[in-house]
């Protein structure tokens, strides 16, 4: 499962990027399969705004953010209430896991509840584990940090990988694993903003995920 597919309603929705050096947002829609840009616009922000990729002014990074949601809310008659925004920083911890799952019966074909439950046990395992190595490398407790993302990026079963486990009969199955953190303080200077802008953010893309590409 794709993560934009994952976070994304079929509704028009604001995306935005806070760059060094400008900030960009675009009104798109997600339809038919499709991630569609309706409008787009950016500004220019001050150079103090952020400095060594990290926030420096939050007020005035909120005063350009909504400036430019204007002007493509504006043009675009448009203004949703959902956002995804990227996250200016540096401090970006990602863990990548592969987790075993053996099946209690190799014969039988796996359906939805047991996909369900093979991904739930999955996530939680690759979630823990995925803690207590950032803790053990840089210090940061569970209630330091904040997941942003959580994705499955390959699955295998018996060594053959596959986009779709259900209906298969095999014994072992490779789930790998992306979760990924920011410390708390940074979780909350988006807070600020999108109580700022009175906007849901639905998403934290940090720049691994790339909102530039998008655009």
């Amino acid at each position: 499962m794709s993560f934009i597919d994952k976070i994304l309603p079929t509704k028009k929705i604001l995306v935005v990027d806070i760059g060094t050096y400008k900030v960009k947002a675009a009104i798109c829609e997600q339809k038919d399969g499709n991630f569609d840009i309706i409008w787009y616009w950016e500004k220019r922000q001050e150079t103090s705004d952020i400095i060594h990729w990290e926030i420096w002014n939050i007020e005035w990074i909120c005063e350009t953010i909504e400036s430019a949601f204007i002007k493509a809310s504006l043009e675009s008659e448009a203004n949703p209430k959902d956002m995804i925004i990227n996250i200016p920083t540096s401090h970006v911890i990602s863990e990548v896991n592969k987790i075993n799952y053996k099946r209690d019966n190799k014969n039988t074909w796996i359906d939805l509840r047991e996909l369900d439950e093979m991904i739930a046990k999955v996530e939680y395992l690759s979630l823990e584990k995925a803690k207590k190595s950032i803790t053990e490398k840089t210090g940061y407790s569970d209630i330091d940090m904040k997941l942003i993302v959580s994705s499955i990026t390959k699955i295998s079963i018996d060594g053959q990988q596959v986009t779709n486990p259900i209906g298969f009969t095999w014994e072992n199955v490779s789930i790998s694993t992306l979760n990924i953190f920011i410390p708390l303080s940074k979780y909350n200077l988006l807070q600020t903003i999108w109580t700022y802008l009175n906007k849901n953010i639905v998403s934290i893309v940090p720049l691994e995920f790339s909102i530039p590409k998008l655009i």
